[in-house]
């Protein structure tokens, strides 16, 4: 049991130094033993504190001998001695015993001991030799750290491309999409952009033109063939962008079938819009066009009041949601001045403020042309709508005027309603609603409509008017014959004026 036990914990009885000691006094049950590390867990152990049995030292020295024979190879001795002489004090049993030879100088310096209290080289017995854990450990966790730096470089790179394309990716960026190279260098689809250093991602996404795939070109002549079938095309929400803009714009050039095309909702931009108005110079038939809902800004706008200037085509034009801000809204005014075929514009939901009405109202003052303008949803207020007024006082085309949503307030009404009844050209469409007019603009109104023979449809939702300027405003009714469409809810109106209005 004894043996077993000093087996499996790997006790060596003396350091290996000892093992070419020619004097056997030195060797034995009272030397002082050091445990060499061993690939099963390098257990140290201190000096024997018993005198051991003749059969337990008898298997310990043949151990010895073993691992003896282990070193020497290692060293370079071909030779050792199987047996030594055991300590004069151990009984055990006489062998004839070969003298030991001297160990060599070592070759080299990593296999000499630096210190005889420091640990003698790893060696390993027959059991554990040829696995190095340490090394096997070290190269595992670079392997590791190799595989998660090449991760962590795919993701931030996207997924896409090795070397010159992963540096290019890590220095200055991706665009993603189906593009060309910035540069003009085309490559494959799907290839990402690799932006210089210093460029904005999205100033070089809108700077490199999509590349078209074949899908969305069969989609495009399908487009095109409508345009050559019918006479109103609707194109709204197709996705064309400014690429598919231009393509289609091929055969909106002479094009002799649509009258009206629906651009809405495309996503087209100032390039879009410059190469629908570079087709439309050479068409002859398109009268109506819509391109609400797109990112046209002041640029696009730029762009159409140049083409309108010199149109002779067109009758309705749709610009509705379309970021039109100020600057657009100069541009367009300046070409209302010299055009003389467009009879609806429509402006709703953009971003024109005083500057921008103040320079459309000077436009409607010559404009002798246009039949119906809507505005609504900007912000005109109540200087602004002075000054339409002033506009409009002038204007002897304007029938239809929606003004919805621009919070012109009780000034603005005022000043709108008086110029309205001076007009020559009266109104049939009136849109002011959700403008905050209170029940003090009631008589206002009441003044406008009361002898007014030409307006048939008022609309006066989501305002302030209560009870009293309900009231003001059906008595101007009784005298009044014309108006058929009357809106007037949302205007915390009770029993008191409700009831004063004929049905």
């Amino acid at each position: 049991a004894a043996a077993t036990a000093a087996d499996d914990a790997g006790l060596v009885v003396h350091h290996l130094e000892r093992v070419a000691d020619p004097h056997p006094e030195h060797v034995g049950a009272h030397a002082h033993p050091v445990a060499l590390p061993r690939a099963r867990g390098g257990l140290h152990v201190g000096p024997p504190q018993l005198e051991m049995p003749p059969a337990i030292h008898q298997i310990l020295r043949q151990r010895e001998v073993r691992l003896a024979g282990a070193y020497a190879r290692e060293v370079g001795i071909h030779r050792v001695g199987q047996h030594r002489q055991p300590h004069p004090t151990a009984t055990t049993t006489t062998s004839t015993a070969t003298p030991p030879l001297a160990r060599p100088p070592s070759r080299s310096t990593s296999q000499s001991y630096k210190s005889s209290s420091g640990p003698p080289p790893a060696t390993y017995d027959q059991e554990g030799a040829g696995l190095d854990y340490t090394v096997l450990g070290a190269g595992a966790l670079a392997l590791a750290g190799i595989a998660y730096f090449f991760t962590q470089k795919k993701k931030a790179g996207g997924g896409g491309g090795g070397g010159n394309a992963m540096g290019g990716a890590m220095d200055g960026g991706v665009a993603g999409g189906e593009m060309s190279v910035a540069g003009g260098v085309n490559k494959f689809p799907g290839m990402p952009v690799f932006l210089e250093e210093g460029v904005p991602a999205a100033a070089a996404a809108s700077s490199a033109p999509r590349e078209i795939s074949r899908e969305f070109k069969r989609a495009l002549r399908d487009m095109m063939g409508e345009m050559r079938r019918y006479s109103t095309v609707d194109l709204h929400g197709r996705n064309l962008g400014d690429e598919g803009a231009a393509f289609v714009s091929e055969a909106l050039a002479f094009n002799d079938v649509a009258t009206c095309i629906d651009f809405g909702a495309n996503g087209i931009g100032p390039a879009g819009c410059t190469a629908i108005c570079e087709a439309l110079k050479s068409n002859k038939t398109l009268e109506m066009l819509s391109l609400a809902s797109n990112n046209l800004g002041d640029a696009g706008a730029v762009v159409l009041a140049e083409y309108l200037k010199t149109d002779t085509k067109l009758t309705t034009l749709n610009l509705n949601s379309s970021g039109i801000g100020d600057a657009g809204a100069v541009a367009l005014a300046e070409a209302l001045k010299l055009n003389t075929t467009l009879t609806a514009l429509e402006l709703n939901s953009n971003n024109i403020d005083y500057e921008g009405t103040t320079a459309l109202a000077e436009a409607l003052a010559v404009n002798t042309a246009l039949e119906t303008f809507s505005i609504s949803g900007n912000y005109v207020g109540g200087m602004g709508a002075s000054a339409l007024a002033n506009g409009l006082k002038q204007n002897t085309s304007v029938k239809g005027l929606m003004l919805n949503g621009n919070d012109i307030g009780n000034a603005g009404i005022e000043t709108l309603c008086k110029a309205l009844s001076e007009r020559e050209c009266k109104l049939t469409n009136l849109d002011v609603g959700n403008n905050g007019i209170g029940y003090e603009a009631g008589r206002f109104i009441a003044d406008y409509i009361k002898d007014d023979t030409a307006l048939t449809h008022l609309n006066l939702y989501m305002n302030e008017l209560c009870d009293l300027g309900a009231i003001d405003i059906a008595k101007a009714l009784k005298d009044n014959g014309a108006i058929d469409t009357l809106d007037i809810g949302g205007n915390n109106i009770l029993a008191a004026g409700g009831g004063g209005a004929r049905p």
